[in-house]
């Protein structure tokens, strides 16, 4: 693949197959941990930009992240992979993560088409 400047651009590889949704459900865990901080402790900035892209690269469905999350954490949810629908599931699994060369290493999500 070519950029409009005409150099090679390397394609998003994922490590484990499952890369986009094992990091949508680590920020949902970090969410929640943070936010179960001690006010005064709790990193506000981090937070936010972490819910930010979290519901931006679950294209809308963070709220089943984040208590599919919860629940596994209180307990009250044995089988994770029965918590989410199906459709954002499959989402994730067809979703890339990776390091985006042009803008200084940033990550970003890229649908597998």
């Amino acid at each position: 693949m070519t950029n409009s400047k005409g150099r090679q651009q390397r394609q998003p590889v994922s490590v484990t197959g499952r890369d986009a949704y094992l990091v949508l459900q680590a920020f949902a865990y970090a969410i929640l941990t943070i936010e179960a901080l001690p006010e005064v402790q709790q990193e506000w900035s981090n937070k936010e930009d972490m819910k930010t892209l979290l519901h931006a690269w679950s294209r809308g469905h963070s709220r089943d992240f984040l208590t599919c999350a919860r629940r596994h954490i209180e307990g009250t949810h044995s089988e994770l992979s029965g918590c989410w629908s199906e459709n954002v599931v499959e989402l994730a699994h067809n979703t890339s993560i990776s390091r985006r060369p042009k803008m200084g290493g940033g990550l970003f999500v890229r649908r597998n088409t």
